[in-house]
């Protein structure tokens, strides 16, 4: 009698471990959650362009946008290399997920379903289901819906960037436009950091505003005219106050000896926002595209 009494207990504790750890019999696999995550942030009612908010950096290759609702959240990744070559390691999230495939192709693996899910695609990922997304090709576009809103996703106030993505395109184009313009190295350096600026130009490396002033007034003295047609330029937002612009463009200038020269180039630029009306540009490193 006390050994099936022993038994029923053990019966029960066992049950009720399974119970409380959310275990669906399948291992790895993790119970539904529907229940709400916490209190919900209303949001305004917005039409929001597509330059009004900035792209925000995630690693070397992958940046976001991120939109919320009141109980939704859209997620924008673009990727930038394929990451065909990695191992499928799964992971699981809380809330519900719906993709569409925007650009490109990725390897979509949901619990033992594994797809190449091409531009047009789209993938199902209840709360809580083991998952993996890897972009596929060397340039890959997606965009999450999840329900409830990520939580993780919502920028801290301190991190809202004051400039949008159109701002800092706007900031690039006056560059430029005083380049061509032939303005005044005043005029130039209102526009670059006073601390920690570092530029690659041409060979010649530029550690301080007034080492570019100097190499600035020189270009002026060897040059006619100029004209700078920009190609793409590509905008996410940093931490600490800061944007990474990736910029393309050709620049056809004429030299006093009479000599035009037509020259494409790629730019990279750290833009920072140090609470004036224009932000500055921190660095700047520029490479001839042969």
């Amino acid at each position: 009698m006390k050994l099936t009494r022993y038994f029923f207990i053990l019966f029960v504790a066992v049950t009720i471990m399974f119970a409380a750890g959310g275990c669906s019999g399948k291992k790895g696999v993790l119970k539904r959650d529907y229940k709400s995550t916490g209190s919900i942030i209303q949001v305004d009612p917005a039409i929001l362009l597509s330059d009004e908010v900035p792209w925000r950096t995630v690693n070397e290759y992958t940046k976001r946008k991120v939109y919320f609702n009141d109980r939704l959240t859209m997620e924008i990744l673009e990727i930038d290399k394929s990451e065909a070559s990695k191992d499928i390691s799964y992971k699981h999230r809380p809330e519900d997920i719906m993709g569409y495939v925007m650009e490109g192709s990725f390897i979509v693996a949901i619990e033992k379903q594994t797809k190449q899910v091409n531009q047009g695609g789209v993938y199902i990922i209840p709360s809580n289901v083991p998952h993996s997304i890897i972009a596929s090709t060397a340039k890959a576009r997606v965009m999450n819906i999840y329900t409830p809103t990520r939580e993780d996703l919502r920028p801290s106030p301190e991190e809202m960037p004051r400039f949008n993505e159109n701002d800092i395109k706007s900031f690039v184009y006056k560059w430029f436009g005083l380049l061509d313009e032939k303005a005044s190295a005043y005029s130039m350096r209102e526009l670059i950091s006073v601390q920690d600026l570092y530029m690659e130009l041409s060979g010649v490396k530029i550690a301080s505003p007034d080492a570019f002033e100097n190499w600035y007034k020189m270009q002026l003295k060897a040059l006619d005219w100029r004209k700078s047609e920009l190609d793409t330029i590509s905008i996410a937002f940093k931490e600490k106050k800061q944007y990474a612009a990736d910029i393309s463009l050709v620049v056809i200038a004429k030299n006093y000896n009479g000599t035009v020269v037509k020259k494409k180039f790629k730019e990279s630029w750290i833009i920072i926002d140090t609470g004036e009306p224009l932000p500055r540009i921190l660095s700047r490193i520029v490479q001839e595209v042969k």
